[in-house]
């Protein structure tokens, strides 16, 4: 649990006090945390995780990076949380997780990780802020528009 005490003084001098707390369900079980993932809310993290970090790492860094986090994420959830039995290479992905493969493809391609010669450095920083003031589903939106839901 988190708590978080809030202390002002109202307009008319009156002294306040506001508590928030937050309870988080915890999981003993690996599995239960992959049943919970979204491929949206992942893309959105590693999207503002990336984009922050552009500024400070090459970019041929932050992709390879990228690529680790989900591959050995994936690779975690085969061995730890895959109940059948399964060939060498094949792709084993957790139920909500299908679309991330496209996701994080799209975001290691985007202009900002990716410059091509169609942008400058202006454009790519204003496109970077931009996007890191999107939410989730813009976020979505903006990386893989032509995904729908059915």
């Amino acid at each position: 649990m988190s708590l978080v005490v809030l202390s002002y003084t109202s307009q008319t001098g009156e002294r306040r006090i506001r508590v928030h707390t937050l309870t988080l369900r915890c999981s003993r079980h690996l599995q239960d945390t992959f049943r919970n993932y979204q491929a949206e809310t992942l893309l959105t993290f590693y999207c503002k995780k990336m984009y922050c970090a552009v500024l400070e790492h090459p970019l041929q860094e932050l992709r390879e990076e990228l690529q680790t986090d989900v591959t050995e994420a994936l690779a975690s959830y085969r061995k730890h949380c895959c109940s059948s039995s399964v060939s060498a290479g094949q792709l084993v992905l957790p139920q909500f997780l299908r679309a991330l493969p496209v996701y994080v493809n799209s975001l290691r391609k985007s202009e900002v990780l990716l410059p091509g010669l169609r942008s400058s450095v202006h454009q790519r920083l204003q496109q970077r802020c931009r996007v890191l003031g999107l939410d989730t589903c813009s976020t979505v939106r903006h990386f893989y528009p032509l995904l729908l839901p059915l």
